[in-house]
């Protein structure tokens, strides 16, 4: 499976198999309740995706949706620094950890226990 984000849709996650098929919508963002999205992953096991976004009262974070099902999401992370904002999720090899990059004018990378995620 890819995951991608669609600009016109506000950062909704799509997947499409590896292999071509239909894309099919995994988180509406026209939803209220859900998060404009960026930088969709898997998870080494195939069954949740995690994505980056901003929350519909501004807040970005980190958030884990399961797959294929695609509800409920869920947030990981949550983190209210207005001007660092977290991006590219990325698992450990052992998939204990998450990885996430803070955006600025010189990055921060922050390892998040996955324990319970």
């Amino acid at each position: 499976w890819i995951a991608f984000i669609s600009a016109a849709g506000g950062g909704q996650v799509w997947v499409v198999g590896a292999d071509s098929g239909t894309p099919r919508m995994l988180v509406d963002t026209l939803d209220r309740a859900a998060p404009r999205s960026a930088w969709p992953i898997f998870s080494r096991d195939g069954r949740e995706l995690m994505f980056s976004g901003v929350d519909g009262n501004g807040v970005p974070g980190i958030w884990s949706v399961p797959f294929p099902a695609g509800k409920p999401f869920r947030q990981v992370l949550r983190y209210d620094d207005p001007v660092r904002r977290p991006q590219n999720p990325y698992w450990a090899l052992s998939q204990d950890r998450l990885f996430v990059l803070l955006q600025e004018a010189e990055s921060d990378i922050w390892v998040v226990e996955a324990h319970g995620l």
